[in-house]
């Protein structure tokens, strides 16, 4: 699908200490999995201390599941996390623009194998956070290695040790999150509806 990359691009926000998700709250078909981001930052916290205080994680989505997501909300408590289910398309964007890193657990636990299915078909919110400058350290299964493609490949995961490893690589080095941050918009870019329509034009005089 398209996406529009410049729609999320603003140089005037500042990057925050956030790390940012963007999900329903569900359990069906292609699961969000925010109960294992919880999880992966409560280990993150946990090995290093000096993440608590600086920075937090920000959940984002609505409830199709209230079930699920009082479990989720359950799991946070005591950890600097916020779970926001209600916000308008402008707030989302600005999210976005202040996240430093973006996380995505789609498919985690399953195997691709027998139930693909059950991975992250696209991904279309990793790319609307790579357009804001936010560094996507997903779990690479299903169409997420194809988002990050060659230039991203390294900060996919494919279990929660590697996602803890891969968020503080990034947290303690600076300059290597600002260069991710920029490989990352200029990747997005690959996504662009003019490219959208490139490809489609290609594939229909093909």
């Amino acid at each position: 699908p398209a996406i529009d990359v410049d729609a999320f691009q603003n140089t005037t926000v500042q990057k925050q200490t956030i790390i940012l998700h963007v999900g329903r709250f569900f359990r069906q078909l292609h699961h969000k999995r925010q109960d294992v981001l919880v999880e992966i930052f409560r280990q993150l916290v946990t090995k290093h201390p000096s993440v608590t205080g600086k920075w937090r994680l920000v959940l984002v989505g609505t409830v199709e599941d209230a079930e699920y997501a009082a479990e989720v909300a359950q799991a946070a408590k005591g950890l600097p996390i916020a779970i926001k289910h209600q916000v308008s398309r402008a707030e989302l964007i600005e999210l976005y623009q202040q996240a430093s890193i973006y996380w995505h657990a789609t498919g985690y636990g399953v195997d691709a194998s027998q139930h693909p299915e059950k991975m992250e078909h696209f991904g279309i919110s990793t790319v609307e956070a790579m357009a804001a400058g936010a560094v996507p350290v997903v779990y690479a299964q299903g169409g997420q290695p194809e988002v990050l493609g060659d230039t991203l490949q390294q900060w996919g995961w494919q279990n929660q040790e590697e996602a803890i490893d891969k968020t503080w690589q990034l947290i303690s080095h600076p300059a290597e999150m600002k260069a991710a941050q920029q490989l990352a918009q200029e990747r997005a870019q690959h996504f662009d509806g003019q490219r959208f329509s490139e490809v489609l034009e290609e594939m229909i005089h093909a």
